[in-house]
């Protein structure tokens, strides 16, 4: 008893340490804590003005400027069928940036089940999914990064992981069908040649051959955010 009295000691004190690292990186280097400070006030008037509104705004506090090199309101204003598709996401601005050219409110985003914690307003236009890989009862384990830490808090299991991407890929299948639009990232390693799986194909195959001629696919590529600091 005294010996698993020392272990569970020990095994707060690590948690704690890596708490207060990770909270000392984040500081200094990330800046992902001041970002969510400024979030949390901005999130509450998303039922009001809407998403890609509050995302400029959110731009305009932390003084980010962004430039549109293309004309591209035939998709982001238009009342039509679009998948935004992200090609790059290199730092943690890249999906409010997306919403904040966007004209029109009936936007979503495929996101990480852990990302619908940002508010229940933001919850709204999100739809989850999940890598198999965090699911807890995943067969081969590995180390993970911070976020990968997070998806695991989840505590979701593989049957649970596979509902909610099924979930996401009727939902986004239907909103397409419907003249809605949808932002997707298809990598989860913050390089070009990152692959989403088989999820563009699972949502297709949810749409009827005919209706598919009424969906755009339009990619999005933003540069400069090597140079970006945020904080």
């Amino acid at each position: 008893q005294q010996l698993a009295g020392v272990a569970g000691k020990n095994q707060k004190k690590r948690r704690r340490m890596r708490w207060r690292w990770l909270y000392y990186l984040d500081k200094k280097i990330i800046g992902l804590g001041a970002m969510l400070k400024k979030w949390v006030m901005l999130e509450k008037k998303i039922d009001e003005v809407g998403l890609p509104a509050v995302s400029r705004e959110l731009l305009e506090e932390l003084r980010i400027r962004i430039e549109i090199d293309r004309p591209v309101d035939k998709w982001t204003d238009e009342k039509r069928g679009v998948i935004f598709l992200g090609l790059n996401h290199e730092s943690i601005i890249e999906p409010i940036l997306a919403f904040s050219i966007m004209g029109r409110r009936d936007v979503n985003l495929i996101s990480g089940q852990t990302f619908t914690r940002l508010g229940r307003n933001f919850a709204k236009s999100v739809l989850p999914v999940m890598q198999r890989k965090y699911a807890w009862n995943f067969q081969k384990k590995s180390i993970v990064a911070i976020h990968g830490m997070l998806y695991r808090a989840e505590n979701l299991s593989l049957e649970d992981v596979d509902r909610i991407n099924r979930s996401t890929f009727d939902k986004t299948a239907e909103k397409l069908k419907n003249k809605e639009a949808v932002i997707l990232f298809t990598m989860g390693g913050h390089k070009m040649d990152g692959k989403w799986g088989r999820g563009i194909e699972e949502m297709i195959r949810r749409i009827e051959p005919e209706k598919r001629k009424e969906i755009d696919m339009v990619p999005l590529y933003f540069s400069g955010l090597r140079r970006l600091k945020l904080f």
